[in-house]
């Protein structure tokens, strides 16, 4: 709810934008673990429509996302630790539009 984050005073704005990136990444951190560690139990499957691919090979795109993600979404939480989405929002962005 951008409205309601605009609405709220500067430093709890900020602080929920911390959460929200925290949020984010323990999400992400949890997805890739769970992901992770389901690819043994699908070692011997393969896809229906393409017998020669592993199943495990195909699912293995969920832990590497992760990391990805947690990875961009750490980076971002380190710019908005360190203060530079105040240039976005002076030139007229809504605090609320990088909160995820």
């Amino acid at each position: 709810c951008p409205e309601v984050v605009d609405r709220m005073p500067p430093a709890a704005q900020h602080a929920l934008g911390i959460l929200a990136q925290v949020l984010v990444i323990a999400f992400f951190v949890l997805m890739g673990w769970v992901g992770f560690s389901i690819m043994p139990v699908l070692a011997g499957d393969t896809l229906v429509s393409l017998p020669w691919m592993p199943v495990n090979f195909v699912m293995s795109v969920v832990p590497v996302s992760s990391v990805l993600i947690v990875l961009a979404e750490t980076m971002a939480l380190v710019d908005f630790l360190q203060h530079r989405d105040e240039q976005a929002h002076a030139s007229g962005i809504a605090l609320a539009d990088g909160t995820h």
